[in-house]
């Protein structure tokens, strides 16, 4: 069983709580759905939150999910998510990874 923890202090400001429910309850479906890093295919996030674009692009300007193309990252990640290396699984998205740095448990685009 895949274990999905995520951060409620970052989940609890006032800059998420103040986004559309769509914008979050497609935070929340990306979270649970996302590969080993974080990383997870655009179209499945939208469709798997029955979201949009919108939605996603909101996430976007917020901070909270980085937009690498067809892929994109959840932000704070490792902040949600501290796991063994030991049991982490490689990404099904090398290439994406690989544009991503990592500063204080945070991502960015390199």
């Amino acid at each position: 069983m895949k274990r999905i923890p995520f951060n409620p202090d970052l989940c609890s400001t006032t800059k998420f709580v103040t986004m559309t429910s769509g914008a979050q309850a497609l935070f929340f479906h990306s979270l649970t759905i996302a590969d080993p890093d974080g990383l997870i295919d655009r179209d499945t996030a939208i469709t798997s939150a029955n979201s949009n674009a919108e939605a996603m692009n909101e996430l976007i300007a917020n901070g909270y999910v980085l937009d690498l193309g067809d892929v994109i990252a959840i932000t704070h990640w490792n902040i949600h998510n501290l796991r063994k290396i030991s049991r982490q699984a490689d990404t099904i998205y090398p290439e994406a990874r690989e544009k991503l740095g990592i500063k204080s448990g945070v991502y960015y685009i390199k």
